[in-house]
């Protein structure tokens, strides 16, 4: 079935980690039958040696792009995979990690996908958002303020 989709230019699947893990997903897109192209790689897999070249190249025609957070800024496509949640779900607290997730997740001109493995706190964070439809609730807790007397 055909759903009106170049792949080159409307898929991104962006890798929350290391490099292993674009790695990763190159190999199991490779097994699919699915051409990846690694923006900066030069072990992309079905381009002849003209089309890897291009450093500065984000998109290439025939394959989906695979990219860390960094390299996809001012790139957006039609359907985002985010993969590598667990790595931002296992440091939740970590501001860096945080931003990296939502700056994946902005990559999104349509629909994004999150992926990760294993059970954390972060997941049950995420399920609630998205049954809200829209309608977030972020309690504050004033900070106690020490007044120097004692109860």
């Amino acid at each position: 079935m055909d759903e009106g989709l170049n792949p080159s230019r409307d898929i991104l699947v962006i890798a929350l980690g290391s490099f292993q893990l674009h790695k990763q997903i190159a190999a199991s897109l490779v097994a699919n039958g699915i051409n990846f192209y690694i923006p900066t790689a030069t072990s992309n897999n079905s381009f002849p040696d003209s089309q890897r070249a291009n450093l500065n190249k984000f998109w290439n025609e025939g394959g989906v792009t695979v990219s860390g957070i960094h390299r996809p800024k001012g790139n957006e496509a039609n359907i985002v995979y985010v993969v590598g949640l667990d790595n931002v779900a296992k440091n939740e607290s970590n501001l860096i990690w945080r931003n990296q997730l939502f700056v994946a997740m902005t990559r999104a001109r349509g629909w994004v996908s999150l992926s990760g493995i294993g059970k954390y706190s972060m997941y049950e964070e995420i399920r609630q958002v998205i049954e809200s439809k829209g309608s977030l609730n972020f309690p504050f807790q004033p900070p106690v303020l020490d007044t120097g007397e004692s109860a």
